[in-house]
C-alpha cells in the first residue's frame, strides 16, 4: 500500500490553483449603454433576453420618443443600442405605453410583451414585436366585468 505524502499533495494542489489563476483572463465590468432618455429610461422589473441573432433585447419603462412611454430596444455583441419600439406611437397609444415587464423569445423567433398602460380601453397590452422592431398583434387587456383591479401587468411566460 502507498502512503500519501500530505506535503506532496499539497504542493500539487498549489501548482493546480496557481496554474489555473495565471490561465484564467481577471474579471471585468464593462458598461454597454447609458440611457440618456431619447434611447429609453428606467429598465427595471425586466431581464434580458437573448434573440437568434445574438442580440440582448429587453424594454424600458419610460423614455423613447414619447418620454414618458417607454421603449423595446436591442444591444449588439459589440455594444451598439438601437431602439425597436417607441411606445405610445400611434393614435390614443394603441400600442401601450410604460412596459412593465421584459420580453419573451416565442418558438416563431418574435418577441412578446406587454404595457402597463395604454390599449383600447386605457389599461395595458399584449403586444408581438419582430425581431425587426415590427410591433404588431395588439391585444388589449380586459376583464369579463370591463373593469381592471388592478392595472399591474403581468410577464409572459414561455
Amino acid at each position: 500500500m502507498t502512503k500519501l505524502n500530505p506535503l506532496k499533495n499539497a504542493c500539487s494542489v498549489f501548482l493546480l490553483l496557481a496554474a489555473t489563476a495565471i490561465a484564467s483572463p481577471a474579471q471585468t465590468f464593462k458598461t454597454l449603454v447609458n440611457f440618456d432618455g431619447s434611447n429609453g429610461s428606467t429598465p427595471f422589473s425586466m431581464s434580458l433576453i437573448q434573440g437568434v441573432d445574438g442580440s440582448l433585447h429587453g424594454t424600458t419603462f419610460y423614455g423613447g420618443t414619447n418620454i414618458f412611454d417607454g421603449t423595446a430596444f436591442k444591444i449588439t455583441a459589440r455594444g451598439t443600442l438601437k431602439t425597436l419600439h417607441s411606445f405610445c406611437a400611434q393614435n390614443n397609444c394603441i400600442d401601450g405605453e410604460e412596459p412593465y415587464a421584459g420580453l419573451v423569445l416565442a418558438t416563431d423567433e418574435n418577441f412578446y410583451g406587454t404595457t402597463q398602460y395604454g390599449g383600447t380601453n386605457g389599461i395595458g397590452t399584449m403586444f408581438r414585436l419582430t425581431p425587426a422592431g415590427a410591433t404588431t398583434g395588439y391585444v388589449t387587456v380586459t376583464t369579463p366585468s370591463g373593469t381592471l383591479t388592478s392595472n399591474v401587468p403581468f410577464h409572459v411566460i414561455r
